[in-house]
């Protein structure tokens, strides 16, 4: 037999009082069961369906409420040798130390709380390319003749001799004393584009 066929045979020849009642513990039991939780005492049902006004554990002890005990009393049985829901984070419970337990909750919901951040920003599955030094230059880029000739008395013999620099083979423009004036691989960079835009 089904819960609900339970549920139904229950309510027959009940007054509409105890019927609501039985569809409310019923909905309980059943939210219960979803999940995956096995506490189904009628302390815990009151609890969990004082909105729904289910009796006090009590009044569910009582003669009266014996239908109602039938039904949660289904509902237990039904879960019994079950294996429970396990939370993931359910071995931070185990750790003694109170103070620590707690430092490690916090970071938890922490760690929760960026990773939803980041799937807000990037959302799951989302493709990101990161390109390397081998990428290769888009051909389709257009470069002004202004542009063109800019690059190229960047790396002119004026340039370098109005500013005392002198290339290494690093690519580098380093200066009378030494000292790095372009950063290494700057002219090899500028001579690549030079030989892509023509």
């Amino acid at each position: 037999m089904t819960a609900e066929k339970l549920l139904n045979k229950l309510k027959k020849d009940s007054n509409q009082r105890t019927q609501k009642t039985l569809d409310s513990i019923y909905t309980v039991c059943l939210e219960q069961v979803k999940k995956g939780n096995d506490d189904f005492s009628f302390s815990t049902i009151s609890r969990l369906g004082e909105h729904l006004n289910v009796p006090k554990p009590q009044s569910i002890r009582n003669k009266s409420g014996e239908k109602y005990r039938v039904l949660i009393d289904f509902f237990k049985n039904q879960t019994k040798g079950k294996p429970k829901k396990t939370d993931e984070y359910d071995w931070v419970k185990r750790i003694p130390d109170s103070s620590s337990r707690i430092l490690v909750n916090q970071l938890i919901a922490e760690n929760k709380k960026l990773n939803k951040q980041l799937n807000e920003a990037i959302p799951p599955d989302t493709l990101i390319t990161i390109q390397d030094n081998k990428s290769q230059i888009d051909n389709d880029i257009n470069f002004t003749e202004l542009e063109k000739r800019a690059i190229e008395y960047l790396l002119s013999d004026s340039f370098k001799s109005k500013n005392i620099l002198t290339e290494d083979n690093y690519g580098r423009y380093l200066d009378d004393l030494g000292e790095v004036f372009l950063p290494t691989a700057t002219t090899h960079a500028m001579k690549k584009i030079l030989s892509i835009i023509g």
